[in-house]
């Protein structure tokens, strides 16, 4: 049952009941008497009797129309206030939307259960096979179920023919054939399980050889990278190497050339000494032949004490007349007379005869002079120094 509530003060109560007919106050009738208590042995329930009377309610300008049990239940009929007979109640001080809300609680559809008939259809319909394909078409025309027909008759049409009724033998060779069955069957399980073992052996093998595949590309990834690792050390060691090498080869170079240059100056300053000190030696040399000279008269016009070459008695105007020779310079002859010839005529000898013979050279004059007797060694060094004075002078 459901109830309409307009939402208007002048709201009209409509009760629609589902089912094929829709309750109105003409279709229904009180039950009678007669009819319900014309068996014998039959009483009505002192709870559970049940009238099907409407009552009427006029609220402001608006007829409501309802049944009369529930207001017989909760009032015993104290809510008529008619006289008998008049089955109509006029209510005053009461609203239409206020007597609609009251009745909406005593005749709600909360207990109708409108979604238990597409629940069972859906229920039923998901087990199709535990209904037999006739009672099916039946419960569908039953019910109205149009859609469960077209399946339930081609099932129906679908279905394999009834077994005709088996003998003994027939059963005796039902059994064998149902053992043989059972048998195939067996070696068809025995056979399928041979098989799965055998793909699941194939993919085991698969798995190892993928995984070992696996481990060999994961070794052989590693060895690469340590290979190459130890490459980057090599050649880093390489670089560290060449760069100490080019370091010490720079340091050497350095050291060199700081060598070379403090070589060169060493050179320089040597240099500077040695031609200082041959300047000094010469000077000293010139000084020491100098004073020899004075000291032998070689520097006087007198000339020397001992014989010498012509050109050198010619240079030098060898004269000894007044600056004699010291005495360990003078020859053997001189010093057994003091009357000795003296050198000029020596010189003039030697001059006069010097265009008749070949003139000789300085070196063999002095060793012509050197061939001389001398008095003692003093006098043959005195003579050594004098010959290196005048080969240093030439």
């Amino acid at each position: 049952m459901k109830l309409e509530v307009p939402a208007s003060d002048d709201c009209d109560l409509t009760i629609v009941e589902h089912g094929s007919q829709t309750a109105h106050p003409s279709d229904s009738s009180p039950c009678s008497d007669n009819n319900s208590l014309s068996d014998v042995g039959l009483s009505r329930h002192s709870e559970f009797d049940l009238t099907e009377s409407l009552v009427e309610f006029a609220v402001e300008s608006t007829i409501f129309r309802v049944r009369s049990f529930f207001l017989d239940r909760e009032s015993r009929g104290s809510y008529r206030f008619y006289t008998p007979g008049v089955n109509r109640v006029y209510l005053e001080g009461t609203t239409c939307l206020e007597f609609a809300s009251l009745k909406f609680f005593y005749y709600g559809t909360r207990y109708e259960m409108t979604g238990i008939r597409p629940r069972a259809i859906s229920e039923v319909y998901t087990h199709p096979h535990n209904i037999d394909p006739a009672q099916w078409i039946v419960i569908s025309e039953k019910n109205n179920v149009v859609e469960w027909l077209l399946e339930a008759r081609t099932a129906l049409c679908s279905r394999e023919a009834s077994k005709p009724v088996l003998t003994k033998c027939d059963l005796v060779d039902d059994d064998f054939e149902r053992e043989e069955r059972a048998k195939e069957r067996l070696k068809r399980e025995k056979e399928t399980l041979r098989q799965e073992q055998e793909r699941e052996k194939e993919r085991l093998e698969k798995e190892q050889k993928q995984k070992q595949k696996q481990e060999r590309l994961k070794r052989e990834t590693e060895r690469l990278q340590h290979e190459q690792e130890q490459e980057r050390l090599e050649q880093r060691a390489i670089r560290a190497r060449d760069e100490r090498e080019s370091q010490k080869a720079e340091q050497e170079n350095a050291e060199a050339r700081a060598h070379a240059i403090e070589r060169e100056r060493k050179e320089k300053q040597m240099s500077i000494f040695e031609r200082n000190r041959e300047a000094e030696r010469k000077t000293a040399e010139m000084a020491r032949v100098g004073e020899l000279d004075r000291l032998w008269g070689l520097d006087d016009p007198s000339g020397p004490p001992f014989p010498l070459p012509v050109k050198a008695q010619t240079d030098l105007k060898c004269t000894t007349e007044d600056h004699p020779a010291p005495k360990s310079l003078r020859l053997k002859g001189d010093a057994k007379t003091k009357t000795s010839t003296p050198p000029t005529s020596t010189c003039t000898e030697a001059t006069a005869t010097a265009p008749s013979k070949k003139r000789l050279s300085l070196k063999e004059e002095m060793a012509q002079a050197e061939a001389a007797h001398w008095e003692g060694e003093e006098d043959r060094q005195a003579f050594e120094c004098y010959n290196t004075s005048i080969t240093a002078c030439r």
